[in-house]
């Protein structure tokens, strides 16, 4: 005859770490399909909207890139030169904001700095 009495502590622990594992396995599996279901459908929807659509464009647009000085802003300001943007490079370092203006315009692009 099973009763409450007769159980261990160590029992208990471990029916609790049972439950708390199968709580989390199921958050886990619910939160795997719930995901797979939502990007399945985002590439779905995605492959029927064409691709000049789905991109703003910024020909003759003026875009301002903090940081054009060198690294990762330097590249972003060619990109959107290259797109056609109007691009004001901005940076505290004179020397890379003079450098990416330089390199912008050996490309035959338009820029402005400031």
């Amino acid at each position: 005859m099973f009763s409450f009495e007769n159980l261990t502590m160590t029992t208990l622990v471990r029916v609790k770490d049972s439950l708390v594992y199968s709580w989390r396995l199921f958050v886990d599996v619910l939160l795997f399909f719930s995901l797979s279901v939502y990007y399945l459908t985002e590439s779905l929807v995605l492959n029927f909207i064409p691709r000049r659509l789905r991109a703003k464009d910024v020909t003759s647009e003026v875009v301002l890139v903090t940081g054009a000085g060198g690294g990762i802003g330097r590249l972003i300001a060619q990109k959107f030169a290259k797109l056609g943007a109007v691009v004001v490079v901005w940076d505290i370092n004179n020397s890379g904001k003079f450098l990416a203006t330089k390199i912008i315009l050996v490309l035959m692009l338009r820029i402005s700095f400031l």
